[in-house]
């Protein structure tokens, strides 16, 4: 029983100065939660946008392709018709 109380003790002085090492290299905790929350905002604006972009250059080919087709279709029916009516 006294070793595990004397492990738990040794465990929690070793973790407190790893704390306290890295809250005097990096800074306090709120300036480093910060610091991660808005490089993580960062990055889901930037996944976002080239989401929204993607997207909008997709619409973009889709509706070129209907509208070359349509126009193909168009023009391959006008010159038929025009020789029909010559006759």
């Amino acid at each position: 029983m006294a070793r595990d109380l004397d492990t738990q003790l040794l465990e929690s002085v070793r973790v407190r100065r790893i704390r306290l090492g890295d809250a005097f290299v990096h800074g306090s905790l709120a300036a480093r939660r910060t610091l991660n929350n808005n490089v993580r905002r960062l990055l889901v604006g930037l996944m976002v946008a080239a989401l929204a972009g993607a997207s909008c250059a997709g619409t973009s080919l889709v509706r070129e392709h209907f509208h070359l087709s349509s126009a193909a279709s168009l023009t391959a029916v006008t010159p038929a018709a025009a020789t029909g009516a010559a006759r």
